[in-house]
């Protein structure tokens, strides 16, 4: 039996090659590839993720600072 495509399907875009650019615990620079449904190439194709954190910066009477940044 053929299985119908759906619209779902001619949307989907598969991945076929990805290379980490920069990649530590706080961020994760990518150039991939990626077949579009009609089987053309898209390339490079750049995305980012980072971790969530948070910056904390404290400021005093005696105009010192202090900062905090954590995860």
């Amino acid at each position: 039996m053929v299985k119908q495509s759906t619209e779902n399907d001619r949307l989907t875009w598969e991945e076929i090659r990805t290379e980490h650019i920069v990649q530590d615990e706080w961020i994760d620079f990518k150039r991939s590839a990626y077949r579009f449904p009609d089987g053309s190439i898209f390339k490079p194709y750049y995305s980012y993720s980072r971790r969530d954190y948070v910056v904390i910066v404290a400021s005093f009477a005696d105009c010192a600072v202090q900062c905090y940044a954590g995860g």
